[in-house]
């Protein structure tokens, strides 16, 4: 028995909690590929979205056969009228307006379209044969015109260069004998 005064526990009060238990570090249960591969998929979607975005905002700079068609047609027609300003303009890809100097310019499409008229009279775009896209900005079309002196329905080549929506016959030239 214990003596008066004393007490067989301790202290008074529950008895002290043993130390916390280190338990195990809990496994992952994600495989470690997982999270690159969710990243690229992520991208993969992001760049489809953007991609099918893009395509359908209505924002195209590819232009359609008709307005290449109408374009070169609007380039023959400047030839036939000897339209020196509208020659040079498109000669020059869009630079014509900034050139301080344009007597040569004007001199080499004058020549051109003088030899054209010569040639050809006038000429009408009869079809677009071919587009070859160097850019969404840079094509090359091959063309069959009909003219007025000529019998034969020549092919033409003609360059043309997207710039500020604006589209340029940089060069354009019949195909074939006795074309200008």
């Amino acid at each position: 028995m214990a003596e008066p005064g004393y007490s067989t526990v301790p202290y008074p009060g529950l008895p002290p909690m043993p130390p916390p238990v280190d338990y195990p570090d809990r496994k992952r249960k994600v495989p470690g590929w997982l999270a690159p591969a969710a990243v690229v998929a992520a991208l993969v979607v992001l760049a489809l979205l953007l991609g099918f975005l893009t395509k359908n905002s209505g924002v195209s700079h590819r232009p359609s056969e008709a307005k290449i068609e109408q374009t070169i047609q609007g380039y023959l027609d400047a030839m036939a009228k000897l339209d020196i300003v509208t020659l040079a303009r498109n000669a020059g890809c869009g630079l014509y307006d900034a050139v301080r100097d344009k007597d040569t310019d004007d001199t080499i499409v004058r020549a051109n379209a003088q030899q054209f008229v010569n040639t050809f009279g006038s000429a009408t775009v009869k079809s677009i044969d071919k587009i070859v896209y160097f850019s969404e900005y840079q094509l090359k079309v091959l063309f069959t015109a009909t003219s007025q002196k000529r019998k034969d329905a020549p092919q033409g080549q003609a360059e043309l260069l997207i710039n500020e929506g604006k589209i340029y016959v940089c060069s354009a030239y019949m195909r074939g004998s006795n074309a200008f």
